[in-house]
């Protein structure tokens, strides 16, 4: 993929965090913490998420190389 076409697919918050769950949980919806697919809740923001398993709050950008950056949704 050339920078131009990266820029244009990749161009706000959304569309960042939409494709890692996509890539993520290609397979199903998963637990990053405990690996549990059992239920996972997701928060009114889209962000958060909490595995009924172990009870862990995450976001779906934990363990990846964003893991420590504030990406968000926009308001």
């Amino acid at each position: 993929m050339e920078l131009l076409e990266f820029t244009k697919n990749f161009n706000t918050p959304e569309k960042c965090l939409e494709h890692i769950k996509n890539q993520r949980w290609a397979k199903g919806e998963y637990c990053p913490c405990c690996g549990s697919s059992k239920k996972i809740y997701h928060y009114s923001d889209d962000v958060r998420y909490k595995c009924s398993e172990c009870g862990k709050v995450f976001r779906i950008i934990i363990g990846t190389i964003f893991g420590d950056t504030q990406i968000k949704k926009l308001p």
